[in-house]
């Protein structure tokens, strides 16, 4: 993914210019949430094995599409500052140890706290 948006960096912009224009334009605006959703949609999925809850996937998915869509804004206003294949790694990175931390909290039981 990283290497078509800094190879055609319009694909962000097409849908940065989408999304101001969608305001008073139900339809373009119902293919953006379309978009979100399946972008989401397909976090979601993949954090299916490592995340039992669905909220708290579909919290973590939202997370996710947030965060990158923060990077790839700063990356279109100053593409000599992001560094797209190392917060590439950085992220794959973040995955494993997020994804071992849940694991292993899925794996100790709770305790129960009395109020």
């Amino acid at each position: 993914f990283t290497g078509v948006i800094s190879q055609h960096p319009e694909v962000r912009r097409v849908i940065l210019y989408l999304i101001f224009a969608s305001d008073g334009r139900p339809e373009l605006r119902a293919r953006l949430q379309q978009l979100y959703r399946s972008m989401r949609r397909l976090f979601m999925e993949g954090l299916k094995d490592v995340v039992a809850d669905r909220q708290q996937r579909q919290q973590l998915a939202t997370l996710v599409v947030a965060a990158l869509d923060g990077i790839f804004l700063q990356w279109l206003v100053d593409p000599d500052a992001i560094d797209l294949k190392a917060l590439h790694e950085q992220v794959q990175r973040l995955t494993v140890l997020v994804t071992t931390s849940v694991r292993s909290l899925a794996r100790k039981p709770r305790r129960r706290t009395r109020g």
